[in-house]
């Protein structure tokens, strides 16, 4: 007699015939165990890297609140915010110069909001070029300030 492991007769063949039968089954349910799995992982890996909204408050409530008073926009405080900067008094002459008898043509300004980092364009003997304030200039001018609308020289 054999080992009598399932106490029944033909068991040993019946346990053979459930091994085949998983043997020829098994590759495929792992398949589709582990197609499933990385579906799952896949999905999970697609909403981490989706971007979440954001929650915002909402722009309009839909009634008072109990008890607040309604708010009115304080006009001082905007105004007083300077949204364009300070205007200050300038150190610039604001009289008018006489125009130079030089042979000069003024063809462009990029005035900035220091006095030296202003430069002229200017055109001098056929050749066009860009002047800073303290630059000599061909005939014997220096320029002195370079404003937004004109160039004072010195001679």
């Amino acid at each position: 007699m054999s080992s009598n492991a399932l106490r029944f007769p033909g068991g040993e063949a019946a346990l053979r015939h459930g091994f085949a039968a998983l043997e020829r089954r098994l590759p495929l349910l792992v398949s589709i165990a582990l197609l499933l799995a990385t579906a799952w992982l896949l999905a999970g890996l697609t909403w981490m890297l989706l971007p979440t909204p954001a929650e915002s408050p909402p722009i309009y409530s839909s009634g008072k609140q109990a008890g607040a008073a309604p708010r009115t926009p304080d006009i001082g405080a905007l105004v007083n915010q300077h949204l364009f900067g300070n205007a200050s008094a300038s150190a610039q002459p604001t009289g008018n110069a006489p125009e130079t008898t030089l042979a000069l043509t003024l063809n462009g300004i990029a005035a900035g909001a220091d006095q030296q980092h202003s430069r002229a364009i200017i055109l001098a003997n056929g050749k066009q070029d860009t002047y800073g304030v303290g630059a000599q200039l061909p005939g014997g001018a220096v320029i002195k300030a370079i404003l937004a609308d004109r160039v004072l020289l010195s001679l």
